[in-house]
């Protein structure tokens, strides 16, 4: 059985100036993903938002008067 007296310390040693390069490095790679794929998600938004406001005129509309309704039963 260990005592208090016989229990080791336990120390941590971090290399701070590895651990800023690993950010730097994320933060670099998460940046250029972000700029590569800013115009697509642009594009999808306004796609978005097209397709709801067509999707609101196609609710709003009324039936022509001479078109049978085919609904299934």
């Amino acid at each position: 059985m260990v005592t208090s007296a016989q229990a080791a310390d336990k120390i941590a040693l971090v290399n701070m100036n590895s651990l800023f390069q690993q950010v730097a490095q994320k933060t670099g790679v998460s940046n250029t993903l972000e700029n590569e794929f800013k115009g697509r998600a642009s594009e999808l938004q306004r796609m978005e938002g097209d397709l709801q406001s067509k999707m609101q005129r196609l609710q709003s509309m009324k039936p022509a008067p001479n078109v049978p309704n085919w609904k299934k039963t």
